[in-house]
């Protein structure tokens, strides 16, 4: 066998990062060593793997919660903002609906969080309702709805965050809509 470079066996043995961070890793013995490069190998993949959760979920821009202005938005009694921001509507299975008029943050809300949920490690997907619904509706028109719902990942389409106005909400136009979600 010959003797390959520190690169090529990082890369046969699927260790991407480790060629670039191995000189940053002070060396105080083998083991620490050993733990601190692949400790940095794994937060370079984890890294990579939350941008790339962030880039298939299609936001039409990148928010935070950081920089979101909560005064203007109203929340029931039973809901907290800590509510919202630690994501445990997700575990308990409740729906997040926003409801408001054009400018009073909706979609930024909705990309904050889902942006939050990529950083859990979490699959996310982001859609404007009337795109949503236009591409279900043009499927099925296709016959090809279960191909789609299984490209899009959403097999079993219960939202966990749901935005609107209530002048975009249109009727399906489909005799059993309960097919459609």
């Amino acid at each position: 066998m010959t003797k390959l470079s520190l690169k090529e066996q990082c890369k046969a043995l699927k260790l991407a990062y480790i060629p670039s961070i191995y000189l940053e890793i002070t060396c105080h013995d083998r083991e620490q060593y050993l733990t601190d490069l692949f400790a940095a190998e794994l937060e370079a993949r984890w890294a990579n793997r939350v941008r790339h959760l962030i880039k298939k979920a299609g936001f039409p821009a990148h928010k935070t919660l950081n920089d979101f202005d909560w005064k203007p938005v109203t929340l029931p009694a039973s809901t907290t903002i800590t509510h919202l921001t630690e994501l445990t509507f997700i575990e308990r299975c409740e729906n997040v609906l926003a409801l408001g008029a054009v400018g009073t943050g909706k979609t930024y809300l909705a990309i904050a969080l889902g942006v939050r949920v990529c950083m859990e490690g979490r699959i996310v997907r982001f859609y404007r309702c009337l795109d949503l619904v236009n591409a279900l509706l043009e499927s099925h028109r296709q016959g090809r709805l279960q191909r789609l719902m299984g490209e899009r990942g959403i097999e079993t389409f219960l939202p966990s965050l749901w935005l609107g106005r209530r002048k975009q909400l249109l009727p399906l136009g489909i005799a059993n809509q309960h097919h459609l979600i």
